[in-house]
């Protein structure tokens, strides 16, 4: 085309020898060929990417224009690719080494895929052209997106962990792209959690800003241990990318402040034969997960349980007590008095924090035999020592303690002075100042004092046991492994689940004693 346009220029100056008529030679005047502008762009379809924005050469413009040619380029879609400002100009008139022309890709934030456009050149003062080389003034163009729609959560920390007690956590939520609608991301926390708030919403102008959720857990009265629950997000939007996107959940773990107990009260009674009906209670220190049921087993010979024989059934939903009614039977076969047991077991249930390999007490039955000569009934033997955990459910209760899940069931706690008095058992005290290890500790005005023991022989609460007693004052510590035992001040401290109690960290069995006075003044 170069060669074209400078055969065309050439023609512009051509001479042609006259004839000579009469000797004077004859001179033509000269040729003037019409001036063409020529555009010579790239061939076939070009590719171009979001990623790598830069002036893309694609045309030259030739001109043999008597005076400046002003071009300009014309996209199909602007959002997507545009002449080079600095390359559109006017082309010089008589040009004919070219004038080059760019286009630049727009890099946008919409997941809009692989867009195809074209790009024109024209001359807006094409009258200055004769004739126009009009072929192939046009070219295709596909810019490559770089984006994608999603959505990114980011736990703080990591993770997220709540309690039962209060604690939250937070995560926040993000597009990456920009919708061309607005998008609203809905939680839900199920019955395990709380999330605030319950939608968060991106518009085309906050779409890359970060949006926090706070997460707490539902208090409830299941003893379920530390568990999980997950926060399930949707999107709902008239952007049609967004719009079909699954969000991933976001799982957090529980901490519980539930613990689980089978609370058994009297678990002695005493009645005549055919005498009025004794009652006793059964109850779960927290609500079930699921359903839990009770076996009673018993002498249907001596005794009835709710009317009926042995063995009997109760199932347990809730945490509500349910009342034993035990009526002894006229046995002429048997006449002394005499004590028979009803036996407690878990036989059935789906809540894991009741197993059926829970250990439960019995109750003891006194029955007195009305038509034998007045015999003596033996004493009934004192109330088994309870486990120390048990004691954190008893209204009023002097001792409060927080044991290791491994441990929790291998440590008790007997109570040998309550309220600062010994305690008793009908009617006569149980344990003096003998019992506490050494003398002396009662002149300082004991408060309480408790009997830590392992039945099965734990001689170390691993990493440590929490025991707290009812009062202010000073703890006294006697630990069993000290023969003879000695008493030693030990430090003390509060604690907010257990106000108005007195605790301390122990990792052994032994005696703890509250006193009024510290012996060191």
């Amino acid at each position: 085309m170069l060669r074209m346009v400078l055969g065309i220029i050439a023609a512009a100056f051509l001479f042609v020898p006259g004839l000579s008529f009469g000797g004077a030679p004859a001179v033509m005047a000269r040729q003037v060929v019409p001036e063409v502008c020529f555009i010579r762009l790239l061939t076939g379809t070009q590719t171009v990417y979001e990623n790598n924005i830069r002036a893309l050469d694609f045309g030259i413009i030739f001109s043999n224009a008597p005076a400046a040619v002003s071009v300009t380029i014309v996209s199909s879609d602007p959002s997507e690719g545009v002449g080079d400002p600095d390359t559109v100009a006017n082309v010089v008139q008589g040009l004919v080494t070219g004038t080059l022309v760019s286009m630049v890709p727009v890099d946008d934030d919409i997941d809009d895929g692989d867009q195809t456009y074209t790009l024109t050149l024209d001359f807006t003062d094409g009258s200055l052209c004769d004739t126009i080389d009009v072929t192939g003034r046009s070219l295709t163009f596909i810019t490559v997106d770089d984006d994608t729609a999603g959505v990114t959560i980011t736990q703080s920390g990591g993770s997220t962990d709540v309690s039962e007690a209060g604690d939250t956590d937070t995560y926040s939520v993000v597009l990456t792209s920009e919708p061309v609608a607005d998008v609203t991301v809905n939680l839900n926390g199920g019955s395990q959690l709380s999330v605030v708030p319950a939608s968060l919403t991106f518009t085309p102008n906050n779409w890359d800003t970060p949006q926090d959720v706070t997460v707490g857990a539902v208090n409830d009265a299941v003893a379920e241990g530390a568990h999980t629950g997950t926060i399930s997000h949707t999107i709902s939007s008239s952007d049609s990318v967004y719009a079909g996107l699954t969000v991933a959940s976001v799982t957090a773990t529980i901490a519980d402040d539930d613990s689980a107990g089978v609370l058994i009260t009297p678990q002695q009674i005493t009645k005549d034969e055919n005498g009025a009906a004794q009652t006793y209670s059964i109850s779960l220190s927290s609500a079930p997960s699921g359903s839990v049921s009770f076996t009673l087993t018993f002498d249907d010979s001596q005794i009835s349980v709710n009317g009926s024989a042995s063995p009997v059934t109760l199932t347990f939903t809730d945490a509500a007590p349910q009342v034993i009614t035990v009526q002894a039977l006229d046995n002429a076969l048997l006449n002394s008095s005499r004590i028979t047991l009803i036996a407690h077991a878990i036989t059935t249930s789906s809540a894991i924090e009741y197993p059926t390999t829970r250990s439960l007490p019995s109750v003891e039955v006194g029955i007195v035999e009305l038509t034998a000569l007045p015999t003596p009934l033996p004493p009934p033997p004192p109330p088994p020592t309870p486990l120390c955990e048990t004691h954190n459910f008893e209204d009023g209760g002097v001792v409060r303690s927080s044991v290791a899940d491994a441990d929790g069931q291998a440590i008790n706690c007997r109570v040998m002075f309550q309220n600062g008095a010994p305690t008793s058992w009908l009617g006569s005290p149980m344990y003096g100042e003998a019992n506490l290890g050494v003398p002396g500790l009662v002149e300082l005005g004991v408060q309480q004092a408790i009997d830590i023991f392992s039945p099965g022989g734990l001689s170390y609460f691993n990493g440590g046991a929490v025991f707290c007693l009812r009062g202010q004052g000073t703890l006294i510590w006697l630990a069993a492994s000290g023969v003879p035992r000695h008493p030693e001040i030990i430090g003390s401290y509060t604690v907010p689940d257990f106000p108005g109690f007195t605790c301390a960290t122990l990792f052994e069995p032994g005696t703890l004693v509250l006193v009024s006075r510290n012996p060191l003044g």
